[in-house]
Formats: structure tokens, C-alpha cells, sequence
């Protein structure tokens, strides 16, 4: 097995609205740092966040570059958990918006983190990853090429950095074989590539900078230093021979040896920002003023700012305002050794000003002036704590926490705070004023709530299917939630709006379909089994490594068929919008997961009962993901008919639902949880269960 450190940018067309590029279109990014491991058997790494961090940095500093709410961070020290780079994350958010692409569009996607080979595969380390089952947990790097084969963008730029140590010292190479599927990409998808070494080189770190070497010089690239020509564009192929010249350069004078490569498949250059002559940090911060003389050419300082209207002042003094996101401020003529400072301020945010600098005659400089908000705190506890926390009717976090109110005004408004929690009363706070500045404490003490009935669980109806002997439970006609309310789920996995649903009545199978269920099939068609799973076939666990197109072609032989998205999430959560299968409140031991960190394999259907459904299905939440009929659109619940819904008409992937052992974060148990998988892939973790609609309907 091979170890490489894997640092992928892949330079593709956009998904969403922002800023125009120079070649049309928008562009947004997408950028991931991985340096801490869950698992101990695989080695943190140490500057992985750092570099995503830079490149975060000089794409959102860049003039015509990335507009920094285009740009999404995921690293292992996010504090939101949608935006820690694990598998779950990495898996829906990647396709999702490489799906969404359109013509015109710019879309950046950086990935800072371990790669392994084994087996002849290559393989991306998510945060979650184990090493002693990386065909589950990892990610292939075949997936990378599949969604940007399906994306619509012509002009793709993928940049890849491998094999770091630190002070020299090597501890691996890139793989060959890694190289080779990198170049599949660049002909199959037409992009330019751009690896931080050739085959069986090292590519180093560099403590002192807190970056490795590559990636250091790829940001001062991005910076504006890569403009070889002084035309103001950034080209990416500048970017290319400034980073090679200089890492071959470092490497050289240690005498190490790192040769950046390029393979270009795309067609035409590329424009990706266009860049200033100097830089100009700030701070909310005050300096003196400078003196002016006469008989030097005015230069001029250009300034990019957030907030529009906001006032310009030079060394004090008002000289304009930002209109279009920029402001552009002639300096008075002054000698080189005086210096300038450039204040921006407005009313409801923190005043922002320039680093002390100066302007040489005839020549700009150029400042980013990014303005922060005056925040009204909140400060809430309650007695028990873990409370969620709602102001004016939206979800806060959960008690104790501390922070900016949401959408408070610039003059006083009122807000009302409601603390919830399983087994006690709701507590509501008197209305209170509070304004941009202003701090305000509560702490609350919950009372315990009276003992309420117990809730009645639905009849449960049962059937066999005399083909294969599965045991069926009935799921009544009627109404029922489907989806996600605002707030709950991932913000692009497509569970949202929550809607209304009527289904007509069916039998959905109680169980998953088994291993000894799929034999007996393929023995009377002649189909072929799935590859064997490492932990081999037991009859009782559910099949396994299951493509779309075999749990078709069994359900067809047992004269069933996959339910449909809406089918299986009723059969899952009822009619009452519960989270999970068994109610609202996550359980572990109602379910077959890895929440604890151990990768176990699969385990018999039905192992754990008190996990049912309201129906009495069982396996709804973990053991295996679940095809189902549909195809998958992260919008069709925007159009979606309310009356037994069918899916798509046509799409590039098919739903999975339910998670699976190999998932260790409860969100992705939830019943309302949306997967999609490609159809031609079996993963250990796939696999189905059938449904059918009683006799006469």
C-alpha cells in the first residue's frame, strides 16, 4: 500500500450565480482541508487546513477572482458539522453542485488531504475514513472522474499535490498508478492538470511558512506574482511556470529534487482572476496623517469594498464612497517615505482601515476592505442545559450559548426566546428591545413536564410473498411529511421544502433482502452473485455490493419492485415527521451504525427490533443503504407531485436511503436523509429490500 498527501483543485465550470469572470459566466469554490484523522492508523497531517485557508484567501483577494460568499470552506476544525470534510459530506456536496454546472460558469474545487493506493486503487481520505476498510470508507478517486465526466463545464483545472513531508524528509512518492488515473481525467474530462511533482518524487512541506512548498507558491501565484506580463490577468498558464520555477528552485537549493507537471487536454487558455500591482492589508486601527507635497503625478488607490455607500476617507478625510463594490482614491502628490492610510466606515458596522502605505508617483496599489458587523450578543443557560435555543420562533443552538442575535437591527426591535427540551415544559422569556451593540443575559430553569399517555402505535398488518418467503408489513393510504423542515438537513441534499404527501396503500418488506434470498434468485435465473464482501456471505445478513439494475431484476423476479422515495420514507417515519424510524431522539443501539468508531460489518436483518418503524419495518436506519426506484434530483421536491410521487423522468443517479453500518454520524440515520449513488456501482454498503401494492390496486 501507498501513502501520498492528496491536494486536488479542480478548476471547473460553476453551479450558481456570483461574480461574471473574465470569460463569462460566475464563479465559486468549493475548498477542503483535511490535517486531523479519526482514525489513528492513518497520520495527521500538518498544514493541509493551513493551505485551503491560503487559497481561500487569494481567490476572495483577487480583483474579477471569487467573491467570498461564493466560497464555501470545509476543514476538520469547522464548528458547523455540514461543513466537516468527511465522507457524507464530501460525497453529496461534490456531485451535487458539479451536476448543477452550466455554460459559462467558473467553479474551483480544492482538496487538501491523505490519498492511499492499495490494491491497484486509488482512494481520497476523508476525516472519517478507516484504514482497514478503505473501500467503504474512502472515497475512489474513479468517483472524482465520474462526476467531472457528468459535469457540463468545458474548461477544467485540476491541480494535484502529493507526498509531503516535512524538512526533507521523504516519506512516500507520488504513485504511478495515482498519475495514471489523473491523466484518464485530463483526457476523458479535457482540463489542464497541474501535479507539485513527477512520478517517484517527493513534494515537501515547509515549516517555516506553514505550508507545504507547492501549495506556498501557489498562493503567492494566485497573489498577483505569477503576472509575469504586468497586463493584470492571471493566466493558469503564469500560474503553472511560476510555481514550477520557483519549487524546482526551493528544492534545488536544499538539493532535493521537485518538478511540478503539466498536462494540458483543455482548449483555449484560462482567465482565472486579474490581479493588482500591490496589496494593502487593514485593520480597525488608527495612524497619523501624512503631509503633502507638490510637483509629483497623483497615483491612486483602489479600494474593493463589501458595503455599499460606505464612506472613503483619506488620512481623515472624506474623498468619496464605494459605489459598486469599489472606490478609487487619488493620493495627493507626496514624497516616497511618507506614508497614507485609507479609513472606510458606516453606520451598524465595525470602521475598517488601511495598513500604514505608500503610493509611488504614478503607480496604484490596491486594498480589500472587509467590514464587520456591530453584533447585539445574547448570552442564554438553562437548568438542565442542552436546551434548543429558538429567537423569535428560529432554532439558536442549544443552551448554554453565546453570540450575535439573529437579523438584529440598527435600532432597538423586539425578540423572544423559547428554550425546549425533551421531558420538560417549554419556557418563553418576557419580550425584550435589544439593538446592534447592545449584550443581554438570560438564564432559565426548566420545568419537568406532567407525564403524558403513551403514544399508541398503528396496527401492524403482516403478509408473506410466496416467491421469496419475505415477510411484508402493510403501509396504509393517507397523508404523511416528507422532506425536511428549514433547518434540518444538509443545506444541498434536496430534503427541503418538507411537503404533504398522499400514497395509496402498499407492502413494503419487513426486512432487507437477505443473502440467501439473492442466492435462491440467482440460482433460478442464472445470474451471477455480487462480489464477496472481506466478512464473506452469511445467509442471514442482507446481500451486499448491489448495483440498481440486479435489486431491479430481483424485485421483477419476485414480483415486486423497489418502493419509490416516497414509498420507503412513510414506511420509515410514519405519519408524525419523527427523525429517525423509532421517534425523534437518536439511539444507538436501535440501529446497525459505527457511531462509536468501530467498522463492523454487517449484521443479520432484523438484529435490532426495538428500531422498528411505526409499520414494524425493521433495518429502516443502518446495516445497508437502500436503492429505490426513482431517479434523484436535489430539487424535485420543489415540483414534486403531492399525490404518490414517482421521481424524475429521467436523471444521471438513483436514490439510496436509510444509511448504513459503515455511517458513524446519526445524521445520516434520519428518515428523512436523501442519498443518490450511481447505478452501475455495487458498494459493500448497497443493498435493497422490496415493495409491492396489495392485490386490486
Amino acid at each position: 500500500m501507498k501513502a501520498f498527501r492528496l491536494v486536488l483543485a479542480l478548476l471547473l465550470l460553476g453551479l450558481v450565480s456570483g461574480l461574471a469572470s473574465a470569460e463569462g459566466g460566475h464563479k465559486y469554490a468549493v475548498i477542503i482541508g483535511i490535517s486531523d484523522y479519526e482514525d489513528d492508523a492513518i497520520p495527521d497531517l500538518q498544514f493541509c487546513v493551513a493551505d485551503a485557508k491560503l487559497l481561500a484567501d487569494r481567490l476572495a483577494g483577487a480583483p474579477e477572482g471569487f467573491p467570498a460568499e461564493n466560497i464555501i470552506l470545509l476543514t476538520d476544525e469547522a464548528q458547523d458539522k455540514t461543513r466537516l470534510p468527511n465522507r457524507a459530506n464530501i460525497v453529496t456536496l461534490l456531485p451535487n453542485w458539479l451536476s448543477l454546472a452550466e455554460e459559462g460558469d467558473t467553479v474551483l474545487v480544492f482538496l487538501s488531504c491523505h490519498g492511499v493506493e492499495k490494491d491497484g486503487k486509488s482512494y481520497l481520505i476523508p476525516s472519517d475514513a478507516r484504514m482497514g476498510n478503505l473501500p467503504l470508507t474512502a472515497i475512489p478517486l474513479e468517483f472524482l472522474q465520474t462526476w467531472l465526466s457528468d459535469c457540463k463545464a468545458p474548461r477544467k483545472f485540476l491541480i494535484l499535490d502529493a507526498c509531503h513531508s516535512a524538512g526533507g524528509k521523504a516519506t512516500g512518492t507520488l504513485a504511478e498508478k495515482t498519475v495514471k488515473v489523473v491523466e484518464d481525467m485530463a483526457d476523458s474530462v479535457g482540463m489542464v492538470t497541474l501535479a507539485s511533482c513527477d512520478i517517484d518524487q517527493q513534494s515537501y512541506e515547509w515549516p517555516e511558512k506553514g505550508h507545504g512548498v507547492f501549495t506556498f507558491f501557489l498562493g503567492e501565484a494566485l497573489g498577483g506574482a505569477a503576472d509575469s506580463d504586468g497586463d493584470g490577468q492571471l493566466l493558469a498558464s503564469e500560474v503553472n511556470r511560476y510555481v514550477y520555477e520557483n519549487t524546482r528552485r526551493w528544492a534545488a537549493g536544499k538539493g532535493l529534487v521537485q518538478e511540478p507537471v503539466k498536462i494540458d487536454r483543455s482548449k483555449g487558455e484560462l482567465v482565472l482572476a486579474k490581479v493588482p500591482p500591490v496589496e494593502v492589508g487593514g485593520a480597525p486601527v488608527s495612524t497619523g496623517a501624512v503631509e503633502t507635497v507638490t510637483g509629483l503625478s497623483p497615483g491612486t488607490a483602489k479600494l474593493v469594498c463589501d458595503v455599499e455607500g460606505a464612506k472613503v476617507l483619506l488620512d481623515g478625510v472624506q474623498v468619496g464612497a464605494v459605489a459598486n463594490g469599489t472606490c478609487e482614491v487619488r493620493i495627493p502628490p507626496t514624497e516616497l517615505a511618507n506614508q497614507h492610510t485609507i479609513r472606510v466606515e458606516t453606520e451598524g458596522y465595525i470602521p475598517w482601515q488601511s495598513d500604514p502605505f505608500t503610493c509611488p508617483a504614478g503607480r496604484s496599489v490596491r486594498m480589500s476592505a472587509t467590514l464587520a458587523q456591530l453584533e447585539a450578543i445574547l448570552e442564554v443557560a438553562s437548568d438542565p442545559p442542552g436546551a434548543t435555543i429558538k429567537v423569535n420562533g428560529r432554532e439558536w443552538g442549544e443552551s448554554p450559548q453565546s453570540g450575535p442575535v439573529p437579523s438584529a437591527p440598527a435600532t432597538s426591535e423586539q425578540f423572544t426566546v423559547s428554550l425546549e427540551l425533551a421531558g420538560y415544559d417549554t419556557w418563553v422569556s418576557q419580550p425584550f428591545l435589544m439593538k446592534l451593540g447592545d449584550r443581554k443575559a438570560i438564564t432559565a430553569t426548566l420545568v419537568k413536564a406532567a407525564a403524558a399517555a403513551p403514544a399508541v402505535a398503528p396496527a401492524v398488518s403482516t403478509s408473506i410473498n410466496p416467491k421469496d418467503g419475505a415477510e411484508m408489513v402493510y403501509v396504509p393510504a393517507g397523508e404523511f411529511l416528507m422532506g425536511s423542515t428549514e433547518g434540518e438537513g444538509y443545506e444541498y441534499d434536496g430534503e427541503r421544502p418538507q411537503h404533504t404527501v398522499y400514497l395509496d396503500g402498499f407492502w413494503i418488506y419487513k426486512n432487507l433482502v437477505t443473502v440467501a434470498q439473492y442466492r435462491k434468485f440467482c440460482q433460478a435465473t442464472g445470474r451471477q452473485m455480487p462480489e464477496e464482501p472481506d466478512w464473506q456471505w452469511q445467509d442471514d445478513h442482507p446481500i451486499v455490493n448491489m448495483i440498481w439494475d440486479d435489486a431491479v431484476a430481483y424485485a421483477k423476479w419476485a414480483g415486486a419492485a423497489l418502493p419509490t422515495e416516497a414509498q420507503w420514507e412513510k414506511a420509515a417515519r410514519g405519519t408524525d415527521g419523527r427523525q429517525y424510524p423509532w421517534g425523534n431522539d437518536w439511539d444507538a443501539a436501535k440501529c446497525v451504525n459505527s457511531v462509536d468508531g468501530e467498522l463492523d460489518p454487517t449484521r443479520p436483518v432484523g438484529s435490532c427490533p426495538d428500531g422498528a418503524s411505526p409499520y414494524g419495518a425493521l433495518d429502516m436506519a443502518g446495516n445497508v443503504w437502500e436503492w429505490c426506484a426513482d431517479w434523484y434530483s436535489d430539487d424535485y421536491y420543489k415540483s414534486s407531485s403531492p399525490r404518490n410521487p414517482t421521481g424524475p423522468a429521467t436523471g444521471t443517479w438513483r436514490v439510496l436511503r436509510g444509511g448504513s453500518m459503515a455511517d458513524n454520524d446519526p445524521f445520516s440515520f434520519r428518515a428523512a436523509m436523501r442519498f443518490k449513488g450511481d447505478t452501475t456501482y455495487g458498494c459493500i454498503n448497497f443493498g435493497f429490500r422490496c415493495g409491492l401494492r396489495p392485490p386490486g390496486q
